[in-house]
């Protein structure tokens, strides 16, 4: 209470309506709403990580992605203003049902783990700094870049050795690039976090859906299947205890492995697809795959781009010249990317011993 008195000043219900919300940038953290349009410029993870949190809960990836700079950053959020509770949010619905993630989701965040872990970063780094790729990292993403690019190519003219390692290849690069990018840890420089993740296009995931159900709800609710959407990519969710059990007669396994080897088409086309066709996510109330506010259709659309060429391509090149390595060329980039996206990001979700 004594540190919310003396904030500079508190955001209006008359401000929210008179300028539609453009202005404002509201995230809220402990219960507590915030401003923070004046400060997004000089945020040192970026602007476009603040923007992508709009309108959000965003508790639980504020403590633990500021972690080594606890006392820091809380006393930079001290400082910003503070929008009246009585306002009306202007943002986009949250990933389920209700547009805010309830404040108490019975998950402690200040444990005795966390100060452990903290100590830990304390004394391996010296600084933010310290945390990005050094130097041999990036001759990785350099190599890595070179032998994408050299099976793209292969790709393209219907080399079918390069086609081949080209899901696997990709996913080094990407591996080294788009993950530390969208939590703004591979560079200092901002504008390399954002256009580097876009590495994980076109057959990995599309980053304008990756970012709400990666940081937003991944990091924050990891493997509640009410709050994590990670855990729905291909039905994962269906081993929690929580869920009603499957009908007896069907078959988890081919599930499993049917979803598993065309989960990057989800991610890349069906997904973003949902925004802008505003279509609900299949069993679900709404689409539960939305895009960050302040991300158009066009800009979605314009990123979807990459992947409808590789979807498309193929058919029109060969296949009426060589039916057989169309399919090749049109089905393995896919389902080879998305049985490594399978065996690498999602197979932990919702195990008893996580």
């Amino acid at each position: 209470p004594g540190g919310t008195q003396t904030r500079r000043r508190t955001v209006t219900l008359e401000r929210l309506r008179g300028e539609g919300g453009q202005s404002v940038l509201p995230v809220r953290i402990d219960g507590v709403w915030y401003d923070l349009s004046d400060y997004r410029a000089a945020h040192p993870g970026g602007k476009w990580l603040l923007d992508y949190s709009y309108g959000k809960d965003v508790t639980a990836i504020f403590k633990s992605i500021h972690l080594f700079a606890k006392e820091e950053t809380q006393s930079k959020l001290d400082k910003l203003p503070i929008i009246d509770q009585d306002s009306p949010i202007l943002a986009k619905p949250n990933v389920f049902t209700a547009d805010l993630v309830p404040p108490t989701t019975g998950r402690e965040i200040d444990t005795p783990f966390q100060a452990d872990l903290r100590a830990m970063l304390t004394r391996r780094f010296t600084s933010r700094e310290d945390f990005k790729a050094p130097a041999d990292h990036w001759v990785r993403i350099g190599l890595a870049a070179a032998a994408t690019a050299y099976c793209w190519n292969g790709w393209l003219h219907g080399d079918v050795a390069a086609t081949a390692a080209l899901p696997l290849v990709h996913w080094i690069l990407a591996a080294h690039t788009c993950h530390e990018a969208t939590h703004s840890t591979l560079s200092t420089n901002e504008h390399v976090n954002y256009w580097l993740q876009f590495t994980a296009h076109p057959i990995m995931f599309n980053v304008y859906v990756w970012i709400p159900q990666h940081l937003i709800s991944h990091h924050q609710y990891t493997n509640d299947p009410n709050l994590d959407v990670d855990v729905h990519h291909f039905a994962p969710a269906l081993l929690s205890q929580e869920q009603p059990p499957l009908d007896p007669e069907s078959n988890r396994g081919w599930t499993f492995a049917w979803k598993g080897m065309l989960t990057t088409v989800g991610t890349c086309i069906l997904q973003p697809m949902r925004t802008l066709l505003d279509s609900k996510t299949p069993n679900f109330d709404e689409n539960i795959t939305p895009i960050p506010h302040g991300v158009t259709k066009a800009q979605l659309a314009l990123s979807m781009a990459p992947s409808f060429f590789v979807l498309l391509y193929p058919l029109f090149a060969f296949l009426p010249s060589d039916p057989a390595l169309a399919a090749f060329l049109e089905v393995w980039p896919w389902v080879g990317m998305s049985m490594i996206w399978t065996a690498m990001t999602q197979t932990s979700h919702i195990q008893q011993q996580c």
